[in-house]
């Protein structure tokens, strides 16, 4: 969490893959690791993250918040719109905006 703070995005996802290592069934580390790739604009590796992620942790909107983003980024606008409407099921009041923005 303090190389993401500092913005060293390159060293906190090069913790998160130690972590991942030791214990690959922790969603929040796939979370994280997606939003420090998505700083770097490395949107695949990011959403291959988030789908971890979501493997782990269906009920997470926040996830979904951040793959519906990542979706969008990538021109997948059906299914970025899919995981938005999904963010905002799962009570994500964000997504709502980021469904005004990006699906309209």
């Amino acid at each position: 969490l303090y190389k993401y703070a500092a913005k060293d995005y390159l060293g906190a996802i090069a913790d998160y893959n130690r972590v991942i290592q030791l214990d690959p069934g922790m969603p929040n580390i796939y979370f994280n690791r997606g939003i420090a790739k998505g700083q770097l604009k490395q949107y695949a590796a990011a959403l291959a993250d988030y789908d971890k992620a979501i493997e782990h942790d269906a009920g997470n909107g926040d996830i979904y918040l951040n793959r519906g983003i990542i979706k969008v980024l990538l021109k997948q606008a059906a299914g970025g719109c899919a995981d938005l409407q999904k963010a905002a099921a799962l009570g994500v009041v964000t997504a709502l905006l980021e469904i005004e923005k990006s699906c309209k």
